[in-house]
């Protein structure tokens, strides 16, 4: 069974070095997390920097990890930025 995390408010260059010791310590008691991402209310690239880490880290350590309910604002963020896909294709 999966670990869901919510992550809040902002996820900026401010709070990025908090984030990253967060979700380190998230992968290494879970083996299977979802970071929750509905109240996230700003991001900015560190904060997407560090949401990728977390993907590819758990992939390079055996873990499941994944990213759902985006926030409208977390969406324009990454509407500006480019194609990223939170969401996996199978999950409504």
């Amino acid at each position: 069974m999966s670990h869901i995390h919510m992550l809040h408010s902002e996820q900026t260059i401010y709070q990025v070095q908090a984030l990253h010791q967060e979700l380190l310590a998230l992968l290494q008691q879970n083996d299977a997390i979802v970071l929750d991402l509905s109240e996230v209310r700003e991001i900015d690239s560190a904060g997407l920097q560090a949401l990728l880490w977390f993907l590819r880290y758990a992939t390079a350590h055996g873990k499941q990890a994944s990213l759902r309910h985006a926030s409208q604002q977390v969406q324009h963020f990454l509407a500006l930025m480019g194609p990223v896909q939170l969401e996996h294709p199978d999950e409504p």
